[in-house]
């Protein structure tokens, strides 16, 4: 259980190894759920407080991405604003 009494599942962002357009190399990578592996570096991430957008270890360059259609992928960080995430420090959430 969590600190709020919510079922913890284990479960995080992870950030594909394989291009979404493999065999290209378009820099697009799929974002999954899966359960939690200490140090996976496709499951940390780090945030860019001046750019407000959330990279993964894997690809440094690259920013978490919203897509028109509500899909999250990794792509370069341009500081676009499909790339602009906030954080509610009140509730919790993304």
């Amino acid at each position: 259980m969590s600190d709020d009494g919510k079922t913890c599942t284990n479960l995080v962002f992870t950030v594909a190894t394989v291009d979404k357009y493999a065999p290209r190399k378009t820099g697009v990578y799929n974002i999954s759920l899966k359960k939690k592996i200490p140090g996976n570096k496709t499951q940390k991430w780090s945030w860019n407080e001046d750019k407000t957008s959330l990279s993964p270890l894997m690809y440094p360059s690259k920013a978490l991405f919203e897509g028109a259609n509500n899909n999250l992928i990794v792509f370069t960080n341009r500081g676009l604003k499909q790339q602009a995430m906030e954080f509610d420090t009140t509730n919790r959430i993304w």
